[in-house]
């Protein structure tokens, strides 16, 4: 398990940065190496990177590994039509919102084409009772009259779309007041990454570099991250190195209470993923890389989601399972972010007692 950790950060340091990658690897640690890029949920980056190297799998294997790889290409290129056609109506039809994360964030990749795509995440600058009307005359759906939680979802041929009020939805109240106004600056002015020579509207440097980060954590914490979430943080940092505000980076974090959980995790993209140490935003010491043999211990044992740290099968059983992660990682972690890991039970509970009672 060790040497194919090993061996998957070293491809995945290569994908990313072109780092020297020039090793034998025998055909079981290759299937093993492989593996855990699936769940981890870069296996086009890896098996790129590895195929390359002098080793035998056979010619059903290759076959099968190339095959997979066609597929996240295409999946990659039916996506960014999809978002090329959003981004056109919602011009056509004077919508308001930014695309965050998903092909926003890939588009900087060395390769966007081997990065594997998930959904379209969209936010909405308006009301949702405003949005919804254009939305569905956009993309001909019925939406529901309230959102569920501050998001919903909905199909839009086989593109799953998540539209959102709010991208970040904090356990302290203090934490979520400071967000909100920080939030609201970034409709102030316009910043855009070009996806296939079409440009689209997501969040400005310094802000992604910080919600892309939450978006890991917190799913981290709640049920677990593959390290495509950690390549993602990487890239927005090494991409924006000279457009991020590194003091009202700082400012920011600390008003929301994770300096040290932005330093904790970094640790693991700068020592393990190869990010250059002076395109973190942060200093980082020994205190910080205290953390990451155990954050990677976790990223490797739950897998995309967390979905290895889920046995059961039943809504209630799959809750359960939820929220004894949840207060482990609330006592293991408690230190990089006390505010919010103090609030977080008690506001879940809150919302699941909500969402029983109807």
């Amino acid at each position: 398990m060790a040497l194919s950790r090993d061996y998957l950060l070293k491809a995945l340091r290569h994908a990313l940065w072109g780092n020297t990658f020039e090793e034998e690897i025998n055909k079981d640690l290759f299937f093993h190496v492989m593996s855990l890029a699936d769940e981890q949920v870069v296996a086009g980056l890896v098996f790129d990177v590895l195929s390359s190297q002098k080793t035998q799998i056979g010619f059903d294997a290759t076959l099968a590994y190339i095959g997979q790889n066609v597929q996240i290409r295409s999946a990659n290129s039916s996506l960014n039509d999809e978002l090329k056609k959003f981004v056109k109506a919602a011009e056509d039809n004077k919508f308001d919102c930014i695309i965050v994360k998903g092909q926003t964030v890939g588009c900087l990749y060395p390769n966007p084409e081997l990065r594997v795509s998930g959904d379209i995440d969209v936010f909405l600058k308006d009301e949702y009772s405003k949005s919804k009307r254009i939305l569905e005359r956009m993309m001909a759906v019925d939406l529901p009259e309230k959102l569920l939680e501050k998001e919903l979802s909905f199909f839009h041929g086989e593109t799953r779309f998540d539209v959102h009020s709010n991208i970040v939805d904090f356990c302290c109240s203090k934490h979520q007041h400071y967000w909100d106004g920080m939030i609201k600056q970034i409709w102030d002015g316009c910043f855009f990454v070009e996806i296939e020579g079409v440009k689209v509207r997501t969040l400005p440097p310094t802000i992604n570099a910080i919600y892309v980060f939450l978006h890991l954590f917190y799913h981290f914490i709640r049920e677990g991250v593959a390290l495509r979430q950690f390549c993602d943080w990487a890239m927005v940092l090494h991409s924006y190195k000279d457009k991020i505000d590194r003091g009202m980076l700082f400012d920011m974090l600390d008003g929301l209470g994770v300096v040290k959980a932005y330093r904790a995790f970094g640790t693991v993209i700068v020592d393990e993923l190869g990010l250059a140490v002076d395109e973190f935003p942060i200093p980082l010491n020994d205190n910080d890389r205290k953390w990451k043999g155990m954050i990677l211990d976790d990223v490797f044992k739950g897998g995309n989601f967390g979905r290895k740290n889920h046995l059961s099968t039943s809504t209630i059983g799959y809750k359960m399972e939820t929220m004894r992660l949840i207060v482990k990682n609330n006592l293991r972690y408690y230190g990089l972010a006390p505010a919010e890991m103090r609030m977080m039970i008690p506001k879940l509970i809150g919302i699941n007692l909500k969402l029983l009672i109807g």
